[in-house]
């Protein structure tokens, strides 16, 4: 096997796992954005999402090394190899869309953060409200309890 049949081998797998990458993260946001989940379960898919994703980005610079590997191949024969030239623009395009979907992502993620401190405030202001009522109806002192009796 030559160098440049072998790097197109792994220009082959490096498209493989980028579109993986991309429909995993496009997968997870969407159950993430279900309206039926509760809080709690999109921070725990958030979770699982981001160990599936650091195991594939794992791979991805696992490649990216064993391509750096048969970097004797010259670049004017990169260049003059369609088959290279093709694969690289499909990295070029599946890059792209997930760069837009990440920023759908983060978009979201700052969406979570707002509803987690939205929930975080209100509990705040029940426990106030309780701790008032509380205080309110409950006789401080015993000389309070015998003016009410």
């Amino acid at each position: 096997m030559d160098d440049q049949t072998t790097l197109q081998g792994w220009i082959h797998e490096k498209t493989a796992v980028l579109k993986q990458f991309l429909d995993l993260t496009t997968q997870y946001l969407g159950q993430i954005k279900g309206p039926d989940l509760s809080l709690d379960q999109k921070l725990d898919l958030m979770d699982e999402m981001g160990d599936r994703r650091e195991a594939t980005l794992v791979r991805l610079r696992s490649i990216d090394e064993q391509m750096l590997d048969f970097s004797k191949v010259s670049l004017g024969e990169i260049a003059r190899n369609p088959q290279i030239q093709v694969g690289i623009q499909e990295h070029q395009r599946i890059s792209q869309d997930i760069q837009l979907t990440e920023q759908s992502l983060i978009l979201y993620i700052q969406t979570m953060g707002f509803e987690l401190r939205s929930e975080i405030l209100k509990s705040l202001k029940e426990k106030e409200s309780l701790s008032k009522f509380k205080s309110q109806t409950q006789p401080t002192t015993g000389e309070e309890l015998d003016q009410k009796v």
